[in-house]
């Protein structure tokens, strides 16, 4: 994590101007205001030179830590072997071991922090006669390792921030593709009641349309009998897709009294047949074992699957079904089965029959993935007595007490 952006402070995106201007108080307050406070002379000649050098040093620190490090220790320790530990040289290494210590790793560091200790407090001695030098020099040992650590120091607490920062954004990635996910799954599901909901009542349309057609001279109210149940369909299929499509609208948008119809289960099972029923498919249907409520999920797959064998039946079939609800310990077993018609030469204009299933296949599809949803399994095939059944087997998940 880097601080060089835009928003940064100034300092920040001109280290090395400030490092200069830094560098240049130092040697003014050193020449100018040092010896009038301590007695002590100002740096001249050689001196003067290796002060200069080993603070002008200090801004390659920025673009070369180590061999900025190595050279303003090589300058400050031999303008300590010719001054003592009064100059100010010393500071040059200082802020070179810092840099190494912000920008490289322990290891790194700790070397650098013995080898720039070692020899400030070797040359610091060596270079005087006086006494209590090594109590003079050894000083610079703890000062040494305090810039170490303090660098140290920031290099964790900016490498910890980082990686807060690259968790909360590896976070954030992660909810808007669970959010993405979750919308994928939603339109499929409204896909699939929206087929379910079209595919059964348009059938009805389709069926009774035809048999009005053909009663429509000779029977007249038959045909009007079957043109009613074809708007009682129509009727139906619009109602049931408002309800679907509701989810769509936005907060709000469909007032007060807008709230959806509960979705279809077995409990539903009686009006499901009564429709098919009226559309002209005679429906058997039988009940076994003893029915509890179903997990809402596991329901409505149930019913679909259930209303898709009997669109199916009532389509391909010959006017016939047989239903039957199988509850089982772990287990409920759904059952359609019909009869088809006896196949004859398909082909151009030969009128044979088409046996379930030839067609777009996506009914048939789209239970086997709603009870895959839920746990389930879909099997439709024709039997060997020349029937078509679709049979399920969902989980029987109770219904959570509420």
């Amino acid at each position: 994590m880097t601080h060089d952006g835009p928003r940064a402070a100034p300092w920040r995106r001109h280290p090395v101007l400030v490092d200069a201007v830094a560098v240049t108080l130092v040697l003014l307050l050193d020449l100018l205001v040092a010896p009038r406070a301590t007695g002590e002379p100002a740096p001249r000649g050689g001196d003067l030179v290796l002060v200069v050098l080993a603070l002008a040093l200090v801004p390659l620190r920025h673009r070369w830590p180590v061999p900025a490090l190595v050279l303003t220790v090589l300058a400050a320790g031999v303008a300590l072997l010719l001054r003592g530990i009064e100059t100010v040289a010393v500071l040059a290494p200082l802020a070179a071991l810092y840099t190494v210590a912000l920008r490289g790793d322990r290891r790194t560091t700790v070397l650098a922090w013995a080898a720039t200790s070692g020899v400030l407090a070797l040359t610091g001695t060596t270079g005087t006669a006086q006494d209590g030098v090594w109590q003079r020099a050894l000083p610079v040992l703890p000062w040494t390792a305090v810039v170490a650590a303090v660098g140290d120091g920031l290099r964790n607490r900016r490498a910890y921030l980082a990686a807060v920062e690259e968790r909360a954004v590896r976070a954030e990635r992660t909810r808007e593709e669970e959010a993405r996910r979750r919308v994928a799954e939603e339109r499929v599901r409204i896909a699939r009641e929206l087929h379910d909901v079209v595919a059964h009542h348009i059938a009805v349309v389709s069926v009774q349309a035809g048999v009005a057609q053909h009663l429509l001279e000779a029977q007249p109210a038959a045909a009007s009998e079957a043109l009613a149940h074809v708007r009682s369909s129509a009727a139906a299929v619009l109602e049931e897709l408002g309800d679907i499509l509701s989810v769509l609208r936005q907060p709000g948008e469909g007032g007060e009294g807008a709230a959806s119809a509960p979705a279809p289960g077995l409990g539903r099972l009686d009006a499901l047949v009564a429709s098919f029923t009226a559309a002209g498919l005679e429906v058997g249907w039988s009940l076994h074992g003893q029915p509890r409520a179903l997990a809402p999920t596991v329901d409505l797959v149930a019913y679909r699957v259930l209303e898709e064998g009997l669109t199916n039946a009532l389509k391909h079939g010959t006017g016939t079904a047989h239903l039957s609800v199988e509850h089982r310990a772990s287990t409920v077993v759904l059952r359609v089965v019909n009869r088809v018609p006896v196949l004859v030469g398909v082909g151009p204009g030969d009128g044979g029959s088409r046996a379930p299933g030839t067609g777009s296949g996506h009914g048939l599809l789209g239970m086997v993935e709603r009870a895959a949803a839920v746990g389930g399994t879909v099997r439709a095939a024709p039997a060997p007595d020349g029937s078509f059944v679709v049979e399920a087997e969902l989980p029987a998940r109770q219904a959570a007490v509420t």
